[in-house]
């Protein structure tokens, strides 16, 4: 269950003792909050409101990380203010606990990332060439000069030249006629001005399979509310999760490139 869905904590322990769908669990969840059934029954369905000592002894049962703690506590003392001045400082305690959550979750990395020095990196994101034949190397069908050259539509020599660069940097490995990725992508800091150059290459890329019928371009500009900005980012991040977790379990036929854009006009 994602806790930063949610604006009203009752709603959340709600959700999470039907997802639980275990006898007894209102129970457990009054033992480790100190109180009685009978209360806690009263919480989820009534006036009365958890303390703040409950609320923190209820996210160790709940399993809460420190970020989805945090956010539960504030819900908890939302809930509880009682002037509209103390409800809007709440509110917007939690628009900034969610948004350094999303921006620590779009930061991620591997321990098995590269680091390029910045000249390096000038050189790998040129332009999408050079990524392209890096990942296209984990592809068995993209392994040797003329495959890559027929697959990039790109001249054998300047192949060459970017694979031998690639291979001066160990992230591609030859072996007889073949080249085989290493296994390492490239890790960027989440300032780094490289990544403003990678997104726009691969954009411009993009421009060039609008009118191929098996490409998916989706754009939308659309009205919503504030509150519901972070859901809609959140429901992206989630996605692109799901994604990651799928390309980790598939195997390595072909590339594809996926281009994400949500920003505020």
């Amino acid at each position: 269950m994602n806790i930063f869905k949610y604006d009203d904590y009752k709603k959340f322990l709600k959700d999470f003792i039907k997802n639980l769908n275990r006898r007894g669990t209102i129970t457990e969840l009054a033992r480790a909050c100190a109180c009685t059934h009978s209360y806690l029954s009263q919480v989820l369905n009534e006036s009365p409101e958890l303390t703040p000592d409950q609320a923190l002894a209820a996210t160790d049962f709940l399993q809460l990380t420190s970020f989805e703690s945090e956010y539960f506590l504030m819900l908890v003392l939302k809930s509880r203010a009682a002037t509209p001045k103390l409800k809007k400082f709440y509110e917007d305690s939690l628009k900034l606990i969610e948004a350094k959550y999303l921006k620590i979750k779009t930061a991620v990395a591997t321990t098995s990332d590269s680091e390029l020095s910045v000249h390096e990196r000038d050189i790998y994101y040129s332009n999408w060439t050079v990524p392209l034949i890096h990942i296209l190397t984990s592809c068995p069908d993209y392994q040797t000069i003329s495959s890559l050259s027929t697959k990039t539509q790109m001249g054998n020599k300047e192949v060459l030249q970017i694979l031998d660069w690639l291979i001066q940097k160990k992230l591609v490995l030859k072996k007889e006629q073949r080249y085989i990725h290493a296994g390492k992508n490239i890790h960027l800091p989440a300032d780094s001005v490289h990544n403003q150059i990678n997104h726009l290459n691969w954009r411009l890329k993009a421009r060039e399979t609008f009118n191929d019928a098996s490409a998916l371009h989706y754009t939308s500009v659309f009205a919503v509310d504030v509150k519901d900005i972070n859901k809609i980012k959140t429901q992206l991040l989630e996605f692109i999760e799901k994604q990651r977790v799928q390309i980790t379990k598939s195997g390595s036929e072909d590339v594809m490139i996926f281009c994400c854009d949500l920003f505020q006009a």
